[in-house]
This record gives C-alpha cells, structure tokens and sequence, in this order.
C-alpha cells in the first residue's frame, strides 16, 4: 500500500509541476496543448496518440466514438506545422474493444457534430478495431 501512496504522490507532484507551466505558458501568451503520448515506430517516424476511454456514441446517426472538436482542430494544426501524424486510439468502455484511426483520416470523412458543435463523433466503420 506504501507503494501505491508513494507512486500517487509522484504523479500529483507532476501534475502540480505541469499546472505551474500551463501558468507560465499562459502568462507567456503561448498557445498549447496537452498530448496523451508521442511514440517513434521502429522505422523512426513519430506520432502523437489521442486516448480515450468513454463509451461508444449511440445511434442516431451511427454508432461511434469521438472527441471535442477543439481537440480534432489542435491536433491537425499540429499535424499540418510539424508533420507528426495525430491518431485517435479508444477503449471502449463496454466491450474493451479498442479502436484506432488517423485522425486527419476520421475528420476527412463521414462525421457528426453534436448539437453546439462542441463533439465531433466518427462511425465505428472509420476505425480499424485492433482487440
């Protein structure tokens, strides 16, 4: 249990380091966002990972999985000034099934906007289920 207290004080020790540069950033006038995670595949390329966790969107208009369009905008601005390739990876809450997808891809094709436009969701069909 010592080891877990341990380990949860780290990471808030870390989230408070990060909180104090988003302040700094901010005051800065820097514009940013938070990435989940940045990996390099074994041929050098990288890619920036958007995670989620959430359950499935349900019909109508279709079964899928999304993210705020805030997010959707951010990461293809990022994909546009540096090349590094956003992709959208969901654990879906109720079938553990996991679902990925370029994002550039997903927004490139059949979508719906929730009513103040504030999510953008992207049929099942869009992704490749991986497990």
């Amino acid at each position: 249990m010592d080891d877990i207290k341990a380990h949860a004080e780290r990471i808030f020790e870390g989230m408070e380091g990060e909180k104090h540069c988003r302040q700094y950033l901010k005051s800065k006038r820097h514009k940013f966002f938070q990435a989940d995670l940045i990996s390099t595949c074994p041929a050098g390329k990288y890619y920036l990972w958007e995670v989620k966790h959430q359950a499935r969107f349900k019909a109508p208009p279709f079964d899928g999985h999304g993210l705020p369009m805030w997010q959707v905008q951010a990461r293809l601005k990022f994909y546009n000034d540096t090349g590094i390739r956003p992709i959208l990876y969901v654990l879906d809450k109720e079938t553990n099934e996991v679902f990925v997808q370029f994002i550039d891809v997903l927004f490139a094709g059949k979508r719906f906007c929730t009513r103040n436009n504030s999510r953008v969701v992207f049929p099942i069909e869009s992704f490749e289920k991986i497990v």
